[in-house]
């Protein structure tokens, strides 16, 4: 049951909006080899075949992944990806722009890294943990199963009279300064990949992320909307 109650207790879901997303621009050179920390390595590469209709074959397409994530295979000086403003205004765009290296064979692309798909997750055995929730704390226990694969606020309420709040969802560490409500961090462009500064360091435990019983408010209002921020939350 994703949206419900077992008797004991009942829970709502919405979207979390949590910073779990970033983008890397990556320094290729010539011999499709990209740079990370000063050394040269060779991406991973798998084919993935798609059936696309109207096709009268299957379409082969070779799938490039970094340290930090698969690449998009548009560089920053083409055609899709340098129309982006925010591009523009990327101190790494810039950095790679105005590199005196770029015009000795560099090329930059974009790199993707966000919440990975894990194959062995547990999150039904939380979903079905729920469902012999009888209190806040073995509900929140439930969701801990939950948070390695999805980013989610949790409200919850029993028959006791209680109200609650819990946030899954794995929330990376490092990544570089991050900023807030009225100055825009790191995370506001995308970030240097080869220079190894905003690599990821670890995963936020579920037991750090933000939670809430029974508020002096007396109100939790969950409403597809980032709860925190990060003038009041470290993460």
């Amino acid at each position: 049951v994703m949206i419900g109650h077992n008797g004991a207790v009942s829970w709502s879901v919405t979207l979390g909006y949590s910073d779990v997303e970033d983008v890397y621009l990556e320094r290729f050179a010539a011999d499709g080899r990209y740079e990370h920390k000063g050394v040269w390595k060779e991406p991973e590469r798998r084919t993935e075949t798609f059936k696309v209709k109207g096709e009268p074959k299957p379409k082969d397409v070779v799938v490039s992944r970094t340290v930090h994530g698969p690449v998009l295979e548009d560089s920053v000086h083409g055609p899709v990806l340098g129309r982006l403003s925010p591009m523009e205004k990327s101190v790494g765009c810039k950095q790679a722009l105005d590199d005196k290296q770029a015009s000795d064979g560099f090329t930059y692309k974009l790199s993707y890294a966000g919440l990975p798909v894990r194959p062995n997750s547990k999150c039904m055995l939380g979903l079905r943990a729920l469902c012999d929730a009888r209190d806040y704390a073995s509900f929140d226990i439930a969701l801990s199963f939950a948070s390695t694969s999805v980013c989610l606020n949790f409200g919850y309420a029993d028959v006791e009279g209680n109200i609650g709040y819990v946030l899954t969802g794995e929330i990376p560490l490092g990544r570089g300064q991050r900023g807030d409500n009225t100055r825009g961090g790191d995370e506001w462009f995308p970030l240097c990949g080869w220079s190894g500064a905003h690599d990821y360091t670890g995963w936020l435990p579920h037991a750090q992320l933000p939670k809430a019983f029974n508020p002096p408010s007396g109100m939790i209002v969950p409403a597809n909307h980032r709860l925190v921020d990060y003038d009041h939350y470290q993460h």
